[in-house]
């Protein structure tokens, strides 16, 4: 074994090789281990890594390696290689206990060999020595001869020149000799490492030397050939497909992954069912029940396109659209918005445009108003409420199933002062049936034509009968509860007027043709021609111009 330790100082450049000969046999016996010195150093030379490798046991496969600058090892598992179990490594630990720990030889001529193992019990062994006389010297020294600096000198290496050696310089091959000059290269900055499920990494990246270590995760260790024996043998086994053959006997057919297969055979029991029939609620119809042989039950709905299934399997009316022109407008209950308190009531926001938000939720366990909505100031702006049908979707949940709690709504204008009752659907209220769950509940009010001032607001309150539960109201978020009004999205202003709903007529009054628009109707002037009017012709007019002479016409003049 030949261990080299390069160093250098300008004064003294040396290099210090030392040669272990030992089992070297010399005149038929082993020399001392003989060391000779070749002292080399160079104080405060560059040290950056310029090349990292890694190399893994049997079991294992290395990308990316060597590294020669900043990147990652990768290290995987080679193929048919994979952790063990616990159980298996707790046999290896018995093979540990027997390892050895140290090794004696004692005695002259009869050397006596003694192992100890892990466990402290010991192995011995016996032999008788050939001759083995020392090295009696090297370099002129004699007895036990240690290296010493100053043996060697780079100059005494045939592959080495060095000229006028400065301090912090290095040696370097140049493809010919090593020779001293500059370091340059700065090397690796940073070395990081990835391994596979399984495995955990400390020490990565490393910036500087050391050393990255790989560890086996928690719960995991390679297994041993005979699990993964017993493995393959369960993939040989497992199944891949599966038959039942037979009438009475029935016989079950399992195909394993090779070819084999597993059978199980039986005999059906006969249970006595003769019939078997199907009840729907009313919103279906059912035919073919009961079956009393092999056959189909047919479930169909029996309600119209135009109506929805309720909660208790009653059909409901979906909300038919408001009057006026155009799209109706649409309200929504902004629960996160409040508008203040008026009376001792709170109100919150009444709007054309919904809040998405997290949601807001109203709860009552009585009998009240859960929640009040009011438009913001001069909405909607109009001044008439056209009379039809609004709509209303609104979220209730109640704390349990079962009773009836009801609820309904009601329709005000507010002045700013009084709050004036437009309509109320207390005398139809409608039944919380979904229990816990949140559920839309769709309803109608009947409103009649209403005259508004330019700056009347709109407010909406809805009324719980709780029925010994308590129950939420759910606004906003994915439970937006809209208002479909008889309000129309159509044109908001003709020829200077805002009315609703508006009317054409016709008349005669002026000295042309001319539109005048007043409160809700354009009445269509279109005056009697005359000599200072222009307008329509009148039908006297028209027949003393149709009692004219044409171009074509005779004249009977009579005699002269």
């Amino acid at each position: 074994m030949i261990l080299i330790k390069v160093t250098y100082s300008s004064t003294q450049p040396t290099i210090k090789v030392t040669y272990d000969v030992t089992n070297i046999t010399v005149s038929g016996g082993q020399p001392s281990p003989v060391y000779v010195n070749l002292d080399y150093s160079a104080s405060g030379a560059a040290t950056n890594l310029t090349s990292v490798g890694l190399t893994m046991p049997t079991g294992f496969s290395v990308a990316n390696s060597p590294l020669v600058q900043s990147g990652t090892l990768a290290v995987t598992y080679a193929s048919g290689y994979s952790l063990p179990s616990d159980a298996e490594q707790a046999t290896w630990d018995t093979a540990y206990n027997r390892s050895l720990t140290a090794a004696n030889v004692s005695g002259t001529t009869t050397k006596t060999l003694t192992l100890t193992k892990q466990d402290g019990s010991t192995l011995q062994a016996s032999w008788s020595d050939y001759d083995t006389a020392p090295v009696t010297s090297v370099f002129g020294r004699t007895g036990d001869v240690v290296a010493t600096e100053g043996d060697y000198n780079l100059g005494q290496l045939g592959d080495v020149t060095i000229t006028s050696p400065s301090t912090n310089q290095v040696l370097k091959y140049n493809g010919t000799a090593w020779v001293n000059g500059t370091d340059t290269d700065t090397g690796l900055t940073s070395v990081g490492i990835s391994v596979p499920t399984g495995l955990t990494v400390s020490n990565s990246p490393l910036t500087s030397n050391g050393t990255i270590a790989i560890n086996y995760g928690s719960g995991y260790s390679i297994p041993t050939d005979t699990k993964q024996g017993q493995w393959d043998q369960a993939y040989n086994d497992k199944i891949n497909s599966a038959s039942v053959t037979g009438t009475t006997t029935k016989t079950l057919t399992l195909t394993q992954q090779d070819g084999g297969t597993v059978q199980a055979s039986w005999s059906d029991i006969d249970t006595g069912l003769t019939s078997v029939g199907l009840t729907m609620p009313a919103a279906f119809t059912v035919s073919n029940s009961p079956l009393t042989s092999n056959g189909t039950i047919a479930v169909t709905g029996s309600g119209l396109a135009s109506q929805y299934v309720r909660g208790d399997g009653s059909l409901g009316d979906f909300p038919s659209g408001g009057g006026g022109g155009g799209a109706s407008v649409s309200y929504y209950l902004n629960g996160s918005v409040n508008q203040g308190t008026i009376g001792g009531v709170t109100y919150y926001e009444m709007n054309k445009t919904p809040i998405l938000g997290t949601g807001t939720n109203f709860t009552i366990n009585g009998n009240g108003y859960i929640a009040s909505f009011l438009t913001d100031a001069n909405d909607p702006n109009l001044l008439k409420i056209p009379g039809g049908n609004w709509n209303f979707e609104t979220f209730f949940s109640a704390s349990s199933g079962g009773g009836n709690p009801t609820y309904y709504v009601e329709l005000y204008k507010y002045d700013g002062t009084t709050f004036t009752l437009i309509a109320s659907g207390s005398t139809n209220p409608d039944v919380i049936t979904g229990g816990t769950a949140v559920e839309a509940y769709f309803s109608t009010l009947t409103v009649p034509e209403t005259i508004l001032t330019a700056t009347e607001r709109l407010a909406i309150r809805i009324y719980v009968t709780h029925a010994g539960r308590t129950i939420t109201l759910h606004t906003e978020d994915n439970n937006l509860c809209q208002i479909i009004t008889t309000f129309s999205t159509g044109i908001n202003a003709l020829n200077g007027l805002t009315a609703q709903v508006q009317y054409l007529a016709t008349g005669t009054t002026g000295s042309d043709f001319n539109i005048n628009s007043l409160n809700d109707t354009h009445t269509f002037n279109l005056p009697t021609a005359s000599a200072t009017v222009r307008g329509a012709l009148a039908s006297s007019d028209w027949t003393t111009f149709n009692n004219k002479i044409g171009v074509n016409d005779t004249i009977d003049c009579g005699t002269w």
